[in-house]
């Protein structure tokens, strides 16, 4: 009766003081950035399996070696289990043959099993329907909510730990907020110019030593009209800014923009609480000194802040020869994604 009252006075007190019940979940498990597909695998071995693949296996821009986006993982319905349900990013494809399905039926859920989780559930009622979903859906309702509750997985855990200065200092100058790691130092500060950069050293599959930078750039110049968010407007502007401030070498060479076939930036356009943002992702190199072989992908936002008057730009570069590229990537994209305007 004792262990009663006890256990009857907890479950008061956690229902009655706002608490969550998700605390008691363990961690997801998994990298973020990589996917597990379930579904009856033998689907993959039919014209709807290769375009799911071809789906999934879309390509980093801006980075060669070749990368892909996610790392997928597909499982079979039969072999789900608990260990299973506990990765982070989770894609259920269902074939139920009932018509109510003959439209994709999409469910999004989040911390089900455990927390820091999505799973997404796709639910058709046949090959047919799905392979018609992945042409005309899948970009939408599958991969544009996993790239957000990537972004967000990796800023609310950067949140904690964010660098204070930088903060104060995109606020203060251009009016916008960032969300960075504390490993950053300031290399150059200016009135309309801060770069800033983090370096480490890392071991490579062969077990060289490599030295890795990856950087922030922030720039602005006086808003004039809509024409200089057209994108080559936009490059011009990069070079510019970019053969001026960011030197390398003693100034023998600089960072510059690549526009080799296959390589060269390609843009996004889109609008984000009330402001319209431009994005550019691509590829860096070194201009100047032909004996400096350096490079990586680069991924930038570029806006307009009215309250300021200025027309700002954001750009997050590494350089990481002989590593993949791929969890960098996903990094520069998450603090470019963070950006908001106060």
């Amino acid at each position: 009766m004792k262990n009663l009252l006890s256990l009857v006075s907890l479950l008061f007190l956690l229902t009655n003081c706002g608490y969550d019940p998700d605390q008691l979940k363990p961690e997801s498990f998994g990298e973020v950035g990589s996917v597990t597909i379930i579904l009856n695998t033998s689907i993959l071995d039919t014209d709807v399996g290769k375009h799911l693949k071809e789906k999934m296996g879309q390509k980093i821009h801006g980075i060669y070696p070749y990368e892909k986006v996610h790392k997928t993982y597909f499982v079979s319905e039969d072999a789900r289990s608990n260990a299973t349900n506990r990765q982070t990013e989770l894609v259920v494809l269902k074939i139920v043959p009932e018509d109510k399905y003959a439209r994709p039926h999409i469910d999004i859920k989040y911390n089900l099993y455990v927390t820091n989780q999505i799973i997404i559930t796709v639910t058709v009622n046949n090959l047919t329907t799905l392979d018609n979903f992945l042409t005309e859906g899948w970009d939408y309702d599958v991969l544009v909510p996993l790239a957000n509750y990537e972004m967000d997985y990796i800023n609310n855990r950067t949140k904690s730990k964010r660098h204070k200065s930088s903060q104060k200092a995109t606020e203060d100058r251009f009016g916008i907020d960032l969300i960075l790691p504390n490993d950053f130092a300031l290399n150059e500060n200016e009135k309309d110019f801060i770069w800033m950069t983090r370096k480490e050293t890392r071991k490579t599959q062969e077990n060289f030593t490599v030295w890795v930078q990856q950087g922030i750039l922030i720039w602005q110049v006086d808003y004039v009209n809509e024409s200089q968010f057209k994108p080559e407007n936009l490059l011009v502007q990069r070079d510019s800014i970019l053969k001026k401030m960011v030197p390398y070498e003693d100034g023998e060479g600089w960072m510059a923009t690549e526009y080799m076939e296959g390589f060269a930036p390609r843009e996004k356009v889109y609008e984000k609480d009330g402001t319209y943002f431009v994005d550019l992702q691509g590829m860096w190199k070194v201009d100047g000194d032909p004996a400096i072989h350096m490079g990586g992908p680069f991924y930038q936002t570029s806006f307009y802040n009215k309250k300021t008057g200025k027309m700002v730009t954001v750009c997050a570069y590494t350089h990481a020869a002989g590593l993949s590229k791929r969890k960098f990537h996903l990094n520069m994209r998450a603090w470019i994604n963070s950006v908001s305007l106060y």
